[in-house]
């Protein structure tokens, strides 16, 4: 038998896949941008699954400490070019309970991301 390892497998390959499906959904919203549709990227999934430090990575380009929040965060990122390409990202909370938060930002969304953390599906 083979050991497994402890899962780092699957963490390993969601730190490889994660960056290049956000950067597949930034190139899909520039490329066909609609102006109705506006510059509004909103990050959504369960709680814990990394939204904020998401969020607060490709806004600040570091790792910074996060906590569960019941609170929506909404902040501009450059995703280079002198601000001609800078997005809206909306963090909307993964609670149950603030469904209707994300119903609400969906309307407006140029994007929608689903977050999920791949090492809480490995069994």
């Amino acid at each position: 038998a083979v050991p497994d390892g402890g899962g780092g497998g699957a963490t390993l390959a969601l730190s490889l896949v994660l960056p290049l499906v956000i950067a597949a959904a930034f190139f899909l919203l520039f490329r066909g941008r609609s102006k109705s549709r506006g510059d509004r990227v909103v990050l959504f999934g369960p709680m814990g699954a990394g939204k904020t430090a998401l969020s607060l990575q490709l806004r600040f380009g570091r790792m910074t400490p996060t906590y569960s929040s019941l609170a929506k965060t909404v902040g501009r990122c450059d995703l280079g070019g002198g601000g001609a390409n800078a997005v809206t990202l909306v963090d909307v909370p993964g609670s149950g309970r603030l469904r209707s938060q994300l119903l609400s930002e969906a309307a407006s969304a140029a994007v929608l991301a689903c977050v999920i953390d791949g090492s809480r599906l490995a069994p």
